[in-house]
């Protein structure tokens, strides 16, 4: 699948003409982006058809094929829009996202899958908290969650899946997200799924970003690595897969990820670029769109 530049600038226009609809609308803030969206890739895609039937430099199954690759490569970039437009709204998301993408991928490449399965666990950890795009502000920077913002905040998956699964050949990504927060003992959501019935995406994205937020707890305490890893492996077998928590661990230990690891968290409120790290994983996103694309 093809990916242009001008392309994905036209997305990104896009996707920056939807974003403050989308957020004003709150939870309907998703399926008012995917609709118009089509509604727009529909007029792009015709007007392009024209010219092509016009010019009469293409064939019928030619022009297709350019639609579905105008199609996916706009989606594309309205999601990419709208990671960055989350992490402007909350830095936290920004660092976030790309540890979990970089810890995704190594526990991917720890477990000997091939490239192509290496980049969907980078994209899926990348993803994985796209649905909170759609959450307000009270909801988005709460140190303190009502019953009804919890509710809310529970639906992230739901809605990430929804905008991610709409990408052809994104399905296992959606997946990831959909279920990264079941528990192995049947205790999460949104499905109340157990062990292996969970998706090994999703139980590596588990794993990754929970670590993560070991390192940064909610009370802002900054963790060392070896007590973050201490509590993972108390969660292995309740809350987190067994295997892919050895496996984490193991790889940490081998690539010296853990004292990088302690760096990169600290940088969330660093006088550094926050959205550098995250900038670098976007820009990869996109570079291998492609192959990931089928």
């Amino acid at each position: 699948m093809l990916y242009d530049r001008t392309t994905l600038l036209i997305a990104a226009g896009i996707g920056l003409l939807l974003v403050p609809i989308a957020i004003l609308t709150g939870s309907f803030g998703a399926t008012f982006v995917a609709g118009a969206l089509a509604d727009s890739v529909a007029f792009v895609g015709t007007a392009k058809m024209r010219g092509h039937r016009l010019a009469g430099a293409k064939t019928s199954r030619d022009a297709q094929t350019d639609r579905a690759n105008l199609l996916a490569t706009l989606q594309l970039g309205v999601l990419v829009t709208m990671m960055e437009t989350l992490a402007l709204r909350d830095r936290r998301q920004a660092r976030h996202a790309a540890a979990v993408a970089r810890y995704s991928r190594a526990i991917a490449r720890k477990m000997e899958c091939d490239e192509a399965d290496q980049e969907f666990a980078h994209l899926a950890g990348l993803l994985h908290d796209i649905g909170k795009f759609t959450l307000p502000d009270r909801v988005l920077h709460a140190d303190v969650l009502s019953n009804e913002d919890l509710v809310l905040l529970r639906q992230h998956p739901q809605v990430g899946a929804s905008l991610v699964g709409r990408l052809p050949g994104y399905g296992p990504i959606a997946d990831a997200i959909l279920y990264h927060h079941e528990n192995v003992d049947g205790s999460g959501y949104p499905a109340g799924l157990i062990g292996r019935e969970i998706p090994k995406l999703a139980r590596i994205v588990a794993v990754a970003s929970s670590y993560d937020h070991l390192l940064v707890a909610e009370d802002k305490h900054r963790n060392a690595p070896a007590e973050a890893i201490a509590t993972l492996k108390r969660m292995a077998g309740r809350q987190l897969d067994v295997e892919t928590v050895e496996l984490f661990v193991t790889s940490l230990e081998e690539e010296g990820m853990d004292s990088e690891a302690a760096v990169f968290a600290r940088r969330s409120d660093s006088e550094t670029d926050p959205y550098s790290e995250l900038d670098s994983e976007l820009n990869r996103l996109l570079a291998t769109a492609s192959t990931l694309g089928g």
